[in-house]
Order: C-alpha cells, then sequence, then structure tokens
C-alpha cells in the first residue's frame, strides 16, 4: 500500500520461493491485500511449489490480484526428479500445478534444467515434451554445481578437471611425476576460474553430466526451446545415445529405417510370389 500510495508501484514480485508452503500464510495475505481495496490498483506475481497447489489457495490468490506463480519445475522425467534432483516433488505435481493455475486463471511459469548427472536423451525428451504439452516458452537452466551444494562435493574433481586440463592429463602419469603441492596449487587456480565462470545458470560453466559433453548440452539447450523432439531423436542416433522404444514413433531415423524395412519385405514378397 506504501509504495502504491507514495509511488503509484501497480505490480509487484514477491520474491517468496516458498509462499504456497505455508498455506495459512498465504490466505491471511490475501485477505490483507482484498481489505486494504488494492485488488483493483495493484497486482503481483509470485513463487511457489508445485506440490502444494490447491484450487482454493489458487483462487484466494486470484482474487487478491494475483496474475503469475513461478514454479522450478526441474525436469518432466520422474527418474531424473527423483535420483538427480531429490526435490521430493513429482512430474505429476508439475502436471497438475499447471492445470489448477490455468484453471483458476493465473499463468504458471515455470523454469526447467538439463545436464544434470544422470539424465539421459529420453528423460530429455520427456521434459520437452511437457514443455509441448503445456505450452510452455522454456529455455532451459544448464545444471550448475555451485559450491557448497551436494553436486559439488561429489563432482569436485570433474569440476575442476574442465578448467585446468593439467589436472585430468596427470592422472595418465606414473605417481608422484608431480607433487602433491603443485596439484593443490593448481586445484586451488582452477576452483578460482570455475568460481569467476559463474553467472545465470542459463549460461554454461562446469558441468555434471555423465552423459553429454558441453557442446552436447548447449545443442540440446537449443532444441529443447524450439520443441524440436524429432530432431533431439535424430542426434541421439548420430551420436549413439538409447533413446529407448518408448520415442521410436516420434524418430525419424527410425521411421525412415522402418519405412525402408517395409518397403524391403514387400518387394522380397512380391518377388517371391512370382516365382
Amino acid at each position: 500500500k506504501f509504495l502504491h500510495d507514495k509511488y503509484d508501484v501497480d505490480y509487484i514480485f514477491i520474491a517468496d520461493e516458498n509462499l504456497t508452503t505455508n498455506k495459512k500464510r498465504t490466505h491471511e495475505l490475501c485477505d490483507l491485500i482484498i481489505k486494504t481495496g488494492l485488488v483493483n490498483e495493484l497486482k503481483w506475481g509470485t513463487s511457489g511449489d508445485t506440490a502444494t497447489v490447491t484450487d482454493d489457495l489458487v483462487k484466494h490468490l486470484k482474487e487478491a490480484g494475483c496474475t503469475f506463480i513461478t514454479f522450478g519445475g526441474e525436469s518432466g522425467s520422474d527418474k531424473v526428479l527423483k535420483e538427480d534432483i531429490q526435490k521430493g516433488t513429482t512430474n505429476q505435481n508439475n502436471q497438475d500445478a499447471v492445470d489448477i493455475l490455468k484453471r483458476q486463471g493465473i499463468e504458471p511459469i515455470m523454469t526447467f534444467m538439463l545436464g544434470n548427472p544422470n539424465e539421459d536423451i529420453s528423460d530429455i525428451c520427456d521434459t520437452t515434451a511437457f514443455f509441448i504439452k503445456n505450452n510452455l516458452l522454456c529455455d532451459p537452466f544448464i545444471c550448475t554445481p555451485y559450491p557448497g551444494t551436494r553436486l559439488f562435493l561429489d563432482y569436485e574433481d570433474m569440476i575442476l578437471e574442465q578448467f585446468d586440463e593439467r589436472l585430468s592429463m596427470v592422472k595418465e602419469f606414473p605417481p608422484g611425476v608431480v607433487d602433491k603441492d603443485t596439484q593443490a596449487r593448481w586445484k586451488l587456480d582452477a576452483l578460482n576460474k570455475f568460481l569467476c565462470s559463474l553467472d545465470d545458470a542459463d549460461k554454461l560453466s562446469a558441468h555434471v553430466s555423465q552423459v553429454f559433453n558441453h557442446a552436447e548440452l548447449l545443442g540440446i539447450k537449443a532444441l529443447m526451446f524450439s520443441h524440436d523432439i524429432p530432431r533431439l531423436l535424430k542426434l541421439a542416433h548420430i551420436r549413439d545415445w538409447d533413446h529407448g522404444n518408448k520415442w521410436k514413433k516420434l524418430c525419424p531415423v527410425c521411421i525412415a529405417k522402418s519405412s525402408i524395412e517395409y518397403i524391403s519385405q514387400k518387394s522380397v514378397i512380391q518377388t517371391v510370389s512370382s516365382q
């Protein structure tokens, strides 16, 4: 109310990533906004957790002037959500949240990421299919192992080796060729370079993917943004990644192979019949 009355502010973002978690507090906030009479004068958006979204909560948020809620969907693959991200949400949670918001007239804005340690091309296609199903314009972030996180601690050597080739190359030589103090200095220098490279997670600094390299992640990122599952699947064949049977019907390479095999079999049958 102060911002609106003094500075004529008519839109704000409430930067609380857990606003939907404490429902009692959120309902009280909505009641307070409505009580001030600002609903028609000031609109707002916020963040939330998909697993805590309910129809009655979102309806109240809408009545209080909320126009959008951002969520970290992270992945469209339950495997990645459970094994890599371990956020406690499922793909169904994400879908339910989107459906509820659209039903109540609030815009869902979702963020996702790629390059999780064990994420494969089938998982990537699951996430892209979620974009397509829900008409989401999403440029996914790249999974970034910020210092102090579990990801950084689990993959520290892999991360630092991306910033000093000597750290990976020294493993090819007999132990003791390079003393421990020298290697420690290399690691410290590599850590400094890594820290200086950190920016928004939409830029690639270090990665922890056990499946894709730097260049592949950037290419996949672009194809996910353009909702291009067929080219993702074609890339899978080029790079020899197994996309599984699930995606065969959408894969242009599998479709082409099946078509030619059908023609070949038909030709053989016709040849045998004519003999």
